[in-house]
């Protein structure tokens, strides 16, 4: 069996059905009401002509135009795009022309181009018909396709179609050099043959501002270890603290140190003594390693570990690399329904879940999150699936505040930026309508916050600190604390946590899809830092794909 990898970008203006499409071949599920894509979402799908296995690397971008300036990022390096329109709606045939043109703009390497007619099925209401669509699509050199992604007309024959197109360029006397036969990582060998000269791109912190790609040898797994090749890391901002400033706290960059530390990846070579992996799983990656020997380790609470050694976290390297060694249990078996995303989203979920255990949120709770960034988000998913009957949260920015409404948030409080301590919390109790919650959550961690999650949190409730934004001296008002019996607790990353944030997702209680705004690939990813550290493009969570 041959096996073809190719990327495919679906592209249109806003609610014509692009995700429709995708979601009903993929899954064979379709909704009536579907949220907009923001960004891109991305996904796998598979299809199988003859001798060919291809997979499809699936990017749906978004139609709206405050987006339009981030498509070009995902149609890069295209084997195939396919320009969707309602043929119901005549302007969203007539931008149709605009996307073919900019894709051709801006592309170098030979692509298949499709021009979609969706929503076939309103046929009372059609505008565009058969021969005019037929007849546009000829004279810019694009083949045509008719769908229907409510009566699921057309989409299987439609991605059969794009996959035979695929295998013409391949078969072709010059094909793309993007393009290209694979070898899927179940068929990798468990030796060493055919390593040494693999290709193991890595992202290197040299120190600050000074982020590189270079090779690196292959390492070679221990004992309880595996050979991983990675597949997806997402961006942390603790990735981006150790570029812009070379440390956090006690530890500083003073050598070359691989960044990176949410990921996923596929294991390809066993190491001795693993029984808990096969060659071919795909995994998620808990990035922490401890000596599971002392007091701390024993009695579970292995995040205080003083032997611990966590990716990216000087002086050990992280996992933005191609090939990279990790302990065998600290590695959790996807399931099949669960993405490759999904794996690398368990590490910040994993720090929701630790939070709202520690703070004992539970069926009833009222719950404040200060910060919105892409802790306070996971945070707020796993307390609303805890049970949470209202969850209030803040930040500075509307977009996070809107991300934060549509995942279920009860409501969103938009702080002001230079406003004072005693302002800030005097705003926050009228919002609140005095209603003080029994946890507060502050995923933001400055002092003002804090100071906020003190004054805030109701009597006997308590205080989670998560966040470390503030310098190591704070002042804080420690009596109102003491007489309110508010208790404050830290959390450090997490500990025995990874499971449950898999159950969580596994179960469809939490969907973190939506929060992937952005993706590159491992070459990009000095594109890919500057995203998230700017925040240009309103960039929630930054997914670098490394396969």
């Amino acid at each position: 069996m041959k096996r073809l990898t190719a990327k495919l970008v679906f592209m249109g203006s806003q609610g014509v059905g692009k995700s429709s499409i995708i979601t009903r071949y993929i899954k064979d599920d379709y909704k009536n009401e579907c949220e907009a894509t923001i960004g891109a979402s991305f996904m796998y799908a598979k299809v199988t002509i003859q001798n060919y296995q291809i997979t499809l690397k699936v990017w749906d971008t978004a139609g709206q135009e405050r987006f339009r300036s981030l498509v070009p990022m995902y149609y890069r390096n295209a084997d195939a795009v396919a320009i969707i329109f309602d043929v119901s709606d005549r302007e969203s045939f007539n931008q149709v022309k605009d996307w073919i043109n900019e894709v051709k703009k801006n592309t170098d390497t030979p692509v298949i181009y499709y021009v979609v007619g969706n929503k076939t099925d309103l046929i009372d209401s059609r505008t565009i018909m058969y021969e005019e669509a037929k007849e546009f699509a000829n004279s810019v050199n694009a083949h045509y396709w008719e769908t229907s992604a409510y009566s699921n007309s057309g989409i299987q024959d439609l991605f059969t179609n794009i996959g035979r197109n695929l295998i013409e360029m391949l078969e072709s006397s010059n094909p793309p050099v993007n393009l290209k036969l694979e070898i899927d990582p179940e068929e990798v060998p468990n030796n060493d043959n055919n390593m040494d000269d693999q290709d193991n791109l890595t992202s290197v912190l040299y120190g600050v501002r000074d982020l590189r790609l270079e090779q690196r040898p292959i390492p070679k797994p221990g004992y309880n270890e595996v050979l991983l090749k990675i597949q997806r890391v997402g961006i942390c901002g603790s990735d981006v603290h150790y570029l812009v400033h070379g440390s956090i706290g006690n530890y500083v960059v003073n050598e070359p140190m691989i960044i990176g530390h949410e990921a996923s990846g596929i294991v390809v070579k066993l190491g001795e003594g693993v029984t808990n992996l096969s060659i071919g799983d795909r995994v998620a990656i808990e990035p922490g390693v401890s000596c599971r020997m002392c007091t701390f380790c024993k009695n579970g609470k292995y995040n205080l570990c003083l032997d611990m050694k966590f990716c990216a976290t000087p002086p050990i390297d992280g996992n933005l690399t191609r090939y990279y060694v990790h302990a065998a249990d600290f590695c959790y078996k996807l399931p099949r329904h669960m993405t490759l995303e999904d794996g690398a989203m368990l590490e910040p979920l994993s720090v929701g879940v630790h939070a709202c255990k520690r703070g004992g949120v539970t069926v009833g709770s009222s719950v404040l999150i200060l910060g919105a960034g892409p802790i306070g988000l996971v945070t707020l998913a796993t307390a609303k699936a805890m049970g949470a009957s209202k969850i209030f949260i803040t930040d500075l920015t509307d977009y996070r505040l809107n991300v934060a409404k549509k995942m279920g948030a009860f409501k969103v409080i938009q702080i002001n930026k230079g406003e004072s301590d005693e302002q800030a919390i005097e705003n926050m109790r009228f919002e609140l309508n005095n209603e003080l919650p029994d946890v507060t959550i502050d995923c933001s961690g400055f002092q003002q916050t804090m100071k906020m999650g003190i004054e805030l949190t109701k009597s006997g409730g308590v205080l989670m600190i998560v966040g470390m934004g503030a310098s190591k001296n704070v002042e804080l008002p420690l009596f109102n604390a003491l007489a309110r019996e508010v208790d404050i607790k830290g959390v450090f990353r997490y500990a025995n946590d990874y499971q449950d944030a898999l159950s969580l997702i596994s179960s469809g209680k939490v969907n973190l899809s939506p929060l992937i705004t952005h993706h590159y690939t491992i070459e990009e990813s000095l594109e890919a830092f500057k995203t998230a550290e700017t925040g240009v493009g309103n960039p929630i969570k930054v997914m670098i794909h490394v396969d």
